[in-house]
C-alpha cells in the first residue's frame, strides 16, 4: 500500500428476506462492478453500518456469501439495525474481528490528482463514549464521532439516527 489509501464505500445494505432479498442482487452487482472496473485499484471495501435489516444470522450469512467473490479485503462497522436484537452476537459471528476498527484515532489521507485531504476517524472505547444516552452498539461507538479534548480534537457530536431500537 502506498501513502495514499483508497476504498470503495458500500453503505446501508439493510439486507432482509422480507424484501425477497432484493438488496442481495444489488450487492452482487456492486461486487461484480468492483471486480471488473476497480480490480486492485482500491485498498479495501468499506461497509459502514446497517448491513442487516434485523440482525439475524441468516441476513449476515447472505451478506458474507454475497461478498465472497471480492478480491479486495473488506472492513465493516455495525449500525443501529445491526444491534436491533440488543447485542452484536450474529454480527460478530459473521465477521472476523480483523474486519472492524479498534478504538482509537485513525488518520486517513485521500488524494485525487493534485488534491489531497486528511481526515481523522475516531472510534471510542466503551468507557470513553459521551454520556448522551445509551450508545447504539456498546464497545463500537459507531455513531459517536466527535470531540476528544484530551487528544486535541474539538470535533462535533453526531448522534445515532433515530430508527431501530435507539430512542
Amino acid at each position: 500500500m502506498s501513502g495514499t489509501i483508497s476504498w470503495v464505500h458500500i453503505g446501508d445494505l439493510h439486507m432482509d428476506e422480507a424484501t425477497g432479498w432484493e438488496n442481495r442482487g444489488r450487492l452482487a452487482a456492486i461486487v461484480d462492478e468492483i471486480k471488473t472496473r476497480i480490480g486492485d485499484a482500491a485498498d479495501f471495501v468499506y461497509l459502514p453500518g446497517d448491513l442487516a435489516n434485523h440482525a439475524t444470522a441468516e441476513q449476515y450469512r447472505v451478506i458474507v456469501e454475497t461478498l465472497a467473490p471480492l478480491r479486495l479485503p473488506y472492513r465493516v462497522i455495525p449500525g443501529d439495525h445491526d444491534f436491533e436484537l440488543g447485542d452484536l452476537a450474529h454480527y460478530e459471528a459473521a465477521f472476523p474481528a480483523a474486519n472492524g476498527l479498534n478504538a482509537g484515532l485513525h488518520e486517513v489521507t485521500a488524494s485525487c490528482g493534485p488534491d489531497r485531504d486528511s481526515i481523522r476517524i475516531l472510534v471510542r472505547a466503551a468507557d470513553d463514549i459521551p454520556r448522551r444516552g445509551v450508545p447504539v452498539a456498546p464497545e463500537r461507538a459507531i455513531h459517536a464521532i466527535g470531540a476528544w479534548p484530551e487528544h486535541g480534537i474539538e470535533g462535533m457530536q453526531l448522534g445515532p439516527n433515530k430508527n431501530g431500537k435507539h430512542r
